[in-house]
């Protein structure tokens, strides 16, 4: 299982700002429940956890709509009032227009005590993998 957390908060790198985007803490086993591979770079880690490390996994729409480069592995961004280093750049998914979800697909995942320490949470989900997931 993993814990996940969402807030709003603005993410901006340079000049361009995205306001009030959902950002989410997640646990490393999300990858794992989730599916979602990392396409460049690495994916959370235990230590980043534990450590509440100031990282983040972006996903390409976010990327582009912050307009860093291609490799943007290494480079910062703020979340909020702090600075976070790009660990990875996560698989594109495709999205449907149900639930809502349309327009961008702007996506930016944080470790979860790093969001636990940074925010006052109040909501805290727990996902787990289906049996059918099991490997």
């Amino acid at each position: 299982f993993t814990r996940m957390a969402s807030v709003g908060d603005d993410i901006v790198h340079r000049a361009v700002r995205v306001e009030d985007n959902s950002v989410n803490g997640v646990e490393p086993s999300w990858h794992q429940i989730e599916g979602r591979a990392v396409t460049e770079g690495r994916p959370i880690s235990l230590i980043d956890n534990e450590q509440a490390r100031p990282v983040c996994l972006i996903n390409p729409a976010m990327r582009d709509r912050l307009r860093l480069g291609r490799n943007c592995v290494g480079e910062s961004i703020m979340i909020g009032k702090e600075r976070f280093l790009v660990i990875g750049l996560l698989e594109e998914t495709t999205q449907s227009g149900m639930f809502g979800r349309t327009g961008e697909n702007l996506e930016c995942y944080v470790p979860f005590n790093t969001m636990w320490r940074r925010y006052r949470i109040f909501s805290i989900q727990v996902e787990a993998a289906s049996r059918s997931n099991r490997g």
